[in-house]
């Protein structure tokens, strides 16, 4: 079985380790892709953005991009 949606976040990703504020930033933008997408039903789409809601650091963004991976494999939906 294919994927059956995608939604870009990669774009705006560096190899890099940002500041607090940066990694708030990247991840409101996380928020605004999602909420602008159906690639995620409903209930998973809300879970992720309560994840990206509440990150202040790079920790925290890492630890909702991995919540974003595994849901995303569990729906199907290409991350890039």
């Amino acid at each position: 079985m294919g994927w059956k949606y995608r939604i870009k976040i990669k774009d705006i990703l560096t190899d890099e380790d940002v500041p607090p504020d940066k990694a708030e930033e990247l991840a409101l933008t996380v928020v605004h892709r999602l909420k602008s997408s159906l690639a995620f039903p409903s209930p998973c789409r809300r879970h992720l953005i309560e994840c990206f809601e509440g990150v202040m650091d790079q920790e925290m963004f890492n630890d909702a991009m991995d919540e974003l991976y595994d849901v995303a494999d569990d729906e199907r939906v290409w991350v890039e």
